[in-house]
């Protein structure tokens, strides 16, 4: 507790951004707090030294990564899954904390403390955005620089021991940092910076997606999943767009609140630091608006009964209920099959095992109702210059059955989920298995196979698991003129909890990159379809509302015209094209400040 009372207001600050920045998120799901959180933590570790801005962001991200991923706990193994949740939550939060450092490290410096000291002449307010230092500037207008009585050696001595020229009022306390973060900048400068903001969280996002296999879960712009007008930016940036509107505005809201605080005089100063970021708001709503409008060519349907049996992890493993798993499944599909689908499908690891008897019957369940089908199970295939009897390759797979119950295609899933289908360096050190006890990995596909029905001129696109958390690898699955993408999952291992909802939210924004309809398929939930605009349609709930529980959902999801498929998006023909514009942003901005503390150093 005295730690505790030791520490500074700021920490406190920082603990709170990283809850508003969880709470955003589902459950929950509080959208505007996602608006207010990264601008709320940049400024708690306003003219601190690097060093501590770091801390402060870890202390943030740490925070909010624990609380928006506890479900990590409910995973049925309670050693690795508090080992998990603490070492996941410790990576992740490496991304805030470098973001708070980040962008203190590169605020644009215009005026050295020596030089106001000392009168020592600086650079003219014109100099570029990373390249030193201006006549103090309030409100827009230059200030005057009064004249000290000290020397240019003088100042230099002094600069020489003192580096806080990194970042106005550098290792400052907060009231006097804050006044110094207006009197050295003008507002343009500040609006640039704020944009900086936001292309350096995209950036760090990116990095995150693809880092050590990549866990794009919960990107920022996810907190946005409802805001249907908003999101639809991402048909053009994908979801980093989102992100980057929503890290901008809130450091420029943040920036307008407190020039009223500091400044309360100029009675409409506040608007114009806000007003870029409040512009282009403004025209991403007007845009996606506009885009909600547009009438579809859809003149057809496809009828889907979606199955979800809700059958809990422990005895998806416990090969003495494969008898029991299979038979509710077969009866919750004959429910459904009275509605007469087009498609039966059932979810990721629904099928205990394909023994011959399972077989049959799943053949004479689609041949009896001339219904195409789709299932998630296992695959094997015996590698390539195997020895033994056992020497196999496991998949975790997707199987396509005609309406006649003969077997047409299969999808491997290709983005494996770490720890949950295979475990790293398990072979070198194999007591990891005795803490995570996996019995064997999966081994990944090699590409996206479309699902073709012929007779409904339908071609889809499966992905399994959390792939439809992952942009790129939907955006690769999207193509080859496919009417719909397909998401099979197993979000069993989490019991009831957020994560269904998380991964849906993220499912969301795969439909409006793409600019499809996606079909999710769940153990326990969440069961539904999202139309190509991003809008969450029907969702199997039990009469209670739960939607954990066993049952299935009947669809009707549009289709244009056979043989045509809708204009792609601009996000599906050029990728992330917006994303790696911000990792070139942030890369050419810390070049600029590499190069500029080095001539400094050669100054001084």
């Amino acid at each position: 507790m005295r730690f505790l009372a030791r520490l500074s207001p700021r920490y406190g600050a920082a603990i709170v951004a990283g809850l508003l920045l969880a709470l955003s998120f589902p459950r929950v799901g509080i959208a505007g707090l996602a608006w207010i959180a990264p601008g709320f933590l940049l400024f708690a570790a306003l003219g601190r030294p690097g060093k501590e801005c770091f801390y402060l962001g870890y202390l943030a991200g740490l925070v909010h990564y624990l609380v928006s991923l506890y479900w990590l706990l409910y995973i049925p193994f309670p050693a690795g899954a508090i080992v998990g949740w603490i070492a996941l939550s410790a990576y992740l939060a490496l991304y805030p904390a470098t973001w708070v450092c980040l962008c203190w490290k590169l605020f644009p410096i215009y005026q050295r403390r020596a030089g106001r000291a000392s009168g020592v002449p600086t650079e003219s307010s014109g100099a570029k955005l990373f390249s030193g230092e201006t006549p103090a500037v309030a409100a827009g207008t230059a200030a005057p620089v009064p004249a000290g009585p000290g020397s240019l050696s003088e100042a230099v001595t002094r600069k020489v021991s003192d580096r806080s020229e990194e970042r106005p009022g550098a290792n400052q306390n907060w009231w006097p940092a804050l006044g110094d973060f207006f009197t050295t900048t003008n507002w343009w400068r500040r609006s640039a910076w704020a944009v900086l903001c936001g292309a350096l969280w995209v950036a760090l996002e990116m990095v995150l997606a693809r880092f050590l296999s990549g866990f794009p879960w919960n990107l920022l712009g996810v907190s946005q999943h409802r805001m249907v007008p908003l999101i639809q930016v991402a048909s053009v940036a994908g979801v980093y767009g989102v992100s980057f509107l929503v890290v901008w505005f809130s450091v420029s809201l943040v920036i307008a609140l407190l020039r009223v605080i500091r400044q309360p005089g100029l009675r409409w100063g506040w608007l114009l630091e806000l007003r870029l970021a409040l512009v282009a708001l403004i025209a991403v709503m007007v845009f996606g608006l506009g885009r909600m409008l547009e009438r579809t060519d859809a003149d057809r349907e496809l009828r889907v009964a979606l199955v979800q049996p809700s059958i809990p992890q422990l005895l998806i493993w416990d090969h003495s209920e494969d008898a029991n798993r299979f038979h509710k499944i077969m009866e919750l599909s004959s429910l459904a099959l009275a509605a007469k689908p087009d498609l039966l499908i059932w979810p990721e690891s629904s099928t205990p095992n394909f023994t011959e008897d399972n077989f049959q019957a799943i053949t004479n369940l689609v041949a009896t109702n001339k219904v195409w089908m789709i299932l998630g199970a296992d695959d094997a295939e015996r590698r390539p210059g195997a020895t033994k009897g056992d020497d196999y390759n496991y998949f975790n797979a997707a199987f396509l059955f005609s309406p006649e119950g003969k077997y047409v295609a299969t999808y491997r899933k290709q983005h494996l989920v770490v720890f949950g289908e295979y475990l790293p360096c398990a072979r070198r050190f194999p007591f990891l298995r005795r803490i995570i006890p996996i019995p064997g990995d999966f081994t990944p596909g090699d590409r996206p196979v479309p699902f073709e029905l012929a007779d409904l001129k339908a071609r889809l696109s499966t992905l399994i698991c959390f792939e439809d958390v992952i942009p790129g690898l939907a955006r690769e699955s999207a193509r080859n003129d496919v009417n719909l993408v397909l998401n099979l999952t197993n979000d069993g291992w989490f019991g009831k909890s957020a994560a269904q909802w998380q991964q849906a939210a993220n499912a969301v924004f795969r439909a409006v990159e793409n600019g499809l309809p996606l079909l999710r398929c769940t153990n326990n939930g969440l069961t539904c379809w999202i139309d190509a605009r991003g809008r969450m349609r029907d969702i199997l709930r039990s009469e209670s509302g739960d939607v954990y529980e066993s049952g299935f959902l009947i669809v009707r999801i549009p289709l244009p015209p056979a043989g045509k498929r809708g204009e792609p998006t601009f996000y599906q023909r050029h990728g992330d094209w917006f994303g790696w514009g911000c990792v070139g942003l942030a890369m050419f901005a810390l070049a600029l400040s590499v190069r500029k503390t080095r001539r400094a150093a050669r100054i001084f």
